[in-house]
């Protein structure tokens, strides 16, 4: 009887084993790295409690409610609101997007990195979901855990690959433009042959935004682009000239003002703060980009977001009693949403030329882009000098493009609406767009429409952006170049209605990154 109850016992112990081992390829081990912080229980417990502290004192601007990181709302003809009914007509879009869901762009460390991402490529044909009649790009797919294995041949080297759901994302985005826009407004052709000349779409040098445009314009032209159709030009220029996404490298002035804000004493306050943060996830990675790096929320988000967005598996170390928590994930997002809004819009009184450098070149082109729409409405070109180098080249394509297409990245659209003054800072998600819209006075309502009488629409996200000069997303053309003009200093030299125009400081992005001067 002893005997049969030992059996017994060493089968159900094999059976749980067995179970146990079963359930591992579920988490993501940390079996070949040694821990350097042992956490005692006393420790973990202070821990929690401090965790637990920075919930409550988190500011209700940064909370995570109607918030999502890996899918951004997208605009619907259900909420969209137009002016048409008011006497107005649209005349241009302004489109700036980042791209869908991707891979990390920092991976763990053997070890702990356990997982394969797929990320389409060019060679195998993709038919997107919802969309059958649409074939998106010829692509192939690559498979592979990039922190064990060399998985990403040219271009595909670099991590932060768009993954097959970031390219879906897109596409429904497009298609639900495309209900507003030529469908509800017959603003643009529902024929890709007949609307490709008036749209223009512009990339960042970098595969993922390359595929997003090409995603969100077939979601978009879903019924009429097929293998016959024109080609879908993609403008870009390299990553040295680029104006839409200025980093470091390119503008020393950006180091040099980051260096400055990091030594303040509110940021050294708001690191201390947020240190319990870097601790909890310190105890599980034991990696060095946590310790003494003043952006690890943003290296946090950026790993575990991205997984999250992929129902990726759990991190834990050993075993199932020390792994990182999604609520870890979930405050680590929340505060990286504060930071983000110190960086690109609350530090700007102190480092005005910072919003200008980041976010003039885009503007910049809004701004020349609409006041040659209202001066060729009007038929009245005496308050811009079209013979400036800016215009110069570019009369052809300002008389025929309705639609202008950025597709950029977070770090293209957060330090535009810090620019602006918005009041929603927290981190753009996957999918994220921004609109801007010109809309003109009807013929028939109103006969002899001025300058003032233009006004802009502003939505991201599906939502109209608040901004403290313009609360209700829909705002008069004046305001908005009342507001680049005086509040951002964004003047080229053509600006023929400022009176004090020879007296202003001109607008050179060239000179701003390279000035010693960061501060005024």
């Amino acid at each position: 009887m002893i005997k049969f109850i030992v059996f017994s016992l060493l089968l159900i112990l094999a059976f749980l084993l067995t179970v146990f081992h079963l359930l591992r390829p579920q988490y993501a081990f940390k079996d070949e790295l040694e821990l350097n912080i042992h956490t005692s229980v006393g420790n973990k417990n202070k821990l929690e409690k401090r965790l637990k502290k920075l919930w409550k004192s988190l500011p209700k601007e940064d909370n995570l409610v109607n918030y999502s990181y890996c899918e951004a709302e997208s605009p619907s003809r259900a909420d969209y609101k137009n002016l048409r009914g008011e006497g107005y007509e649209l005349s241009s879009i302004y489109l700036m997007t980042r791209h869908g869901a991707r891979t990390p762009g920092h991976f763990l460390p053997p070890g702990l990195e356990n997982d394969r991402w797929y990320c389409p490529s060019d060679e195998e044909e993709i038919t997107m979901r919802d969309f059958p009649s649409a074939k998106l790009v010829k692509k192939y797919g690559i498979e592979c855990n990039p922190s064990k294995e060399p998985c990403y041949a040219q271009p595909y080297k670099n991590k932060g690959q768009l993954t097959g759901k970031g390219m879906r994302q897109l596409a429904d985005l497009g298609h639900n433009l495309f209900h507003i826009y030529s469908e509800d407004l017959n603003f643009i052709p529902k024929d890709w042959e007949q609307a490709k000349d008036i749209i223009q779409v512009r990339s960042t040098d970098f595969w993922r935004t390359f595929q997003s445009a090409q995603s969100l314009m077939t979601g978009y032209f879903s019924a009429s682009m097929n293998q016959k159709s024109s080609p879908l030009i993609i403008n870009s220029v390299t990553k040295e000239l680029e104006s839409i996404l200025i980093s470091e490298p390119n503008c020393p002035t950006i180091r040099q003002r980051n260096a400055k804000l990091f030594s303040t004493k509110e940021y050294k306050k708001f690191l201390k703060k947020v240190d319990p943060i870097r601790e909890a996830f310190s105890q599980v990675l034991d990696t060095p980009f946590l310790e003494d790096n003043p952006l690890f929320l943003e290296k946090i988000v950026d790993i575990f977001q991205s997984r999250e967005c992929h129902q990726k598996a759990q991190i834990c170390f050993k075993d199932f009693f020390n792994c990182v928590k999604p609520e870890w994930n979930e405050l680590a997002m929340a505060y990286a949403n504060q930071e983000l809004r110190i960086l690109l819009r609350d530090s700007l009184k102190e480092f005005p030329n910072y919003g200008l450098i980041r976010s003039g070149g885009f503007l910049m082109e809004v701004k020349r882009n609409i006041l040659f729409q209202v001066a060729n409405s009007l038929n009245d070109f005496s308050f811009i000098d079209i013979e400036h180098e800016h215009f110069k080249d570019q009369l052809e394509s300002l008389k025929r493009i309705k639609w202008y297409y950025y597709s950029g990245h977070d770090t293209s659209i957060g330090p535009v609406l810090g620019a602006l003054g918005a009041e929603d800072m927290r981190w753009p998600p996957f999918r994220s767009n921004f609109i801007i819209e010109l809309w003109k006075p009807n013929i028939y309502t109103n006969s002899n429409p001025n300058f003032k009488d233009f006004k802009v629409n502003f939505i991201y996200n599906g939502s109209p952006l608040k901004m403290k000069w313009c609360s209700s997303g829909y705002c008069n053309l004046d305001d908005f170049l009342n507001y680049l003009d005086n509040n951002l200093n964004l003047i080229i030299g053509w600006e023929r209605y400022l009176k004090d125009l020879n007296k202003k400081k001109l607008f050179d992005l060239d000179e701003l990154c390279w000035s010693s001067k960061i501060v005024n």
